[in-house]
């Protein structure tokens, strides 16, 4: 018991010894247009509209998905995406990114179907038909 609190106390000693030195890790202080920490590393601060992001490879800037402009109110994979055109909603998609599709529920009374993300009509006697390649078709009944 007497052997294990020596060891203690040793340890102890020692590594308050490298604190009071300065072999400990340094504290790292970023100020001024490099204020972002991350990694170890300062960073450069982000442009208006984006936020700071610290990740495993590095610090990045984003897109703030609160503060986006008027102009371009909507995020997507950290950037901010324009407007859709009436019809049409803001959908995210990781790997493409920000795209606009039809919106099913919104299409004008002439193309009330939808396929392949956009609004399609036919006439009355026609049938709609939507292919995922070639879009939507209509079929005389």
């Amino acid at each position: 018991m007497m052997l294990r609190t020596k060891v203690v106390t040793i340890v102890l000693v020692l590594f308050s010894l490298m604190i009071l030195s300065g072999c400990a890790a340094p504290v790292l202080k970023c100020s001024g247009s490099s204020s972002n920490e991350c990694n170890g590393q300062c960073w450069a601060n982000c442009t208006a509209n984006q936020i700071f992001k610290c990740e495993a490879s590095g610090g990045t800037c984003g897109a703030d998905p609160d503060n986006c402009p008027a102009a371009t109110p909507n995020s997507c994979n950290n950037q901010c995406w324009t407007n859709c055109t009436p019809n049409h909603i803001f959908k995210c998609d990781p790997s493409l990114g920000g795209t606009c599709i039809a919106d099913p529920n919104n299409c004008p009374a002439a193309t009330p179907y939808t396929c392949n993300n956009e609004c399609w009509g036919c006439a009355l006697d026609e049938e709609f038909i939507c292919n995922a390649t070639l879009g939507g078709t209509c079929r005389k009944r």
